[in-house]
């Protein structure tokens, strides 16, 4: 994961202007100035002669900068809120808390406000310091790339990612702490930024960024306020309808309506983690309960890619629809979250500052993508082409598809992303879904853009250019049946 992350860095920036900027004090609840920071506030963690022996004085002593959360040492105990689907235990060092939540033990990710992660060697530091010669500020680099800091970068990216995945967040903080110096680190979908190191021991800033943690309120440390807890009776009636224990966390969305200026509610369990690094659309699909239809949907909550060239998913669905595509589904809500003050990613913003660094030996800078925090409901609920239960109803679902896509392809609208987890089997047949990365494309003249992937263009070849049968079009769709059926074909108790 570490490796996966290397290209999404963006740093250092000075530790000053970095809490200047994400904790502006007029926009802090009830702020004062800090408790007046003394040189040696956190004498007795650095003076630990190992790193396991520093997270009890470090605990201590942060307490008296932000009285308003817990420090808690988590390094012994794994997470036991059940919301995480990792193929190792996560176990920050320290995990910080609200004061008074109740969480289930030392380590919870679901209710963690920021990660603390120590390391005690200099060759675990993932993060390059920087260089001077008579020129100036010389950065060769931003990251080490040798194995034990791939590995530092590697858990604090799990951490985050854990945290992320499991919470209804925009973004969150870490705390990267090297012996005497700490990093903040801000994870977001479009990226990671990354402070100068602070030598929390001798100057204040670390000290007052903890303070303004503590004050600033839940949206700026990275809580999406749009979700909200629904009722108990509603809970206990989603519950009933999606099948779940009572001891699933429910939770309340709102979608906008494709029909009216209402907002739609709709009613979903806690989110699971997926071990996947922070940047990206970060897709996650709830099967949801409509309270006003007391029915099941589909729920999509992701960062669409925010670029002028990709169209919204839910316009596309109305023109789809508006021009009688078959095979689709039909959309009932779509529509970016609240406004860009969270709901939008930052990262991209920082990449021209003389500040930023390449992450990694090779370009001069870093090309971060603009994400924008979006929700689109489904009124239908299909099951993964992987999942089926006999041969032909893959058959059907990729010929179903088909028709959609050259349906769609007509009406100037070219899906670009054909995969088996894009098609969903229904009674009776299949439907082509996730539209976030289509073209718009003028008929007339073909395609105007050059294709996401060779896999699109194999299953473009023959609908874009009919007079063309092109064998990567059957090679294709070949290869999304071969990839499903064929390693369960024995199994399979259909025969034609």
């Amino acid at each position: 994961m570490g490796k996966e992350m290397q290209n999404y860095f963006i740093g250092p920036m000075p530790a000053g202007k970095f809490i200047d900027k994400f904790f502006p004090t007029d926009q802090l609840n009830s702020y004062t100035k800090p408790n007046p920071f003394k040189k040696g506030n956190f004498k007795k963690t650095i003076t630990c002669k190992t790193e396991a022996s520093a997270y009890e004085p470090f605990v201590q002593s942060a307490h008296q900068f932000a009285p308003e959360l817990d420090f808690i040492n988590s390094s012994c105990h794994k997470d036991n809120s059940g919301r995480t689907d990792f193929s190792f235990d996560i176990k920050p060092d320290v995990s910080v808390y609200p004061k008074g939540v109740v969480r289930m033990g030392p380590t919870d990710i679901t209710q963690a406000e920021l990660i603390i992660k120590f390391k005690w060697q200099k060759r675990d530091n993932p993060f390059c310091a920087r260089r001077r010669n008579k020129k100036g500020p010389k950065h060769p680099k931003f990251l080490r790339e040798n194995k034990s800091a791939v590995d530092t970068l590697g858990q604090i990216t799990a951490y985050a990612s854990a945290q992320l995945g499991s919470q209804f967040r925009t973004h969150c903080y870490s705390v990267l702490i090297v012996s005497s110096t700490a990093r903040i680190i801000r994870w977001e979908r479009g990226g990671a930024i990354v402070t100068t190191p602070m030598q929390y021991n001798e100057q204040g800033t670390f000290a007052e960024f903890l303070r303004r943690f503590s004050k600033a309120p839940p949206g700026m440390r990275g809580v999406d306020e749009t979700v909200t807890v629904p009722t108990p009776a509603d809970a206990r009636e989603a519950r009933g309808c999606l099948r779940l224990l009572a001891k699933v966390p429910m939770f309340q969305m709102s979608v906008p309506s494709l029909t009216s200026d209402k907002d739609l509610r709709f009613i979903v369990p806690a989110p699971i983690a997926s071990p996947y690094a922070p940047p990206g659309r970060a897709t996650r699909g709830f099967i949801a309960y409509d309270p006003a239809r007391k029915k099941n949907v589909y729920l999509k909550d992701t960062w669409r890619v925010a670029l002028e060239s990709i169209e919204l998913e839910g316009k596309t669905y109305k023109l789809l629809h508006e021009n009688h595509v078959r095979n689709i589904a039909p959309c009932l809500a779509a529509g970016d979250v609240s406004t860009d003050l969270y709901h939008a990613t930052q990262a991209h913003t920082y990449v021209g500052c003389k500040w930023a660094c390449p992450p990694v030996s090779g370009p001069a800078s870093v090309n971060l993508t603009p994400h924008r925090h979006y929700q689109l409901v489904l009124d239908i609920i299909g099951v993964k082409l992987t999942e089926f239960k006999k041969s032909h109803e893959v058959v059907l679902a990729v010929w179903d598809t088909l028709y959609a896509h050259e349906d769609a392809f007509k009406c100037g609208v070219l899906h670009h992303d054909i995969s088996p987890g894009n098609i969903l089997i229904t009674d009776g047949g299949g439907i082509l879904i996730d539209w976030d990365l289509c073209k718009h494309i003028n008929v007339s003249s073909g395609p105007q853009q050059s294709t996401r992937t060779v896999r699109q263009s194999r299953c473009s070849a023959i609908i874009c250019f009919p007079d063309t049968i092109d064998i990567n079009f059957i090679t294709g769709y070949l290869a999304i049946y071969v990839s499903c059926a064929c390693p369960f074909q024995r199994y399979s108790t259909y025969r034609p």
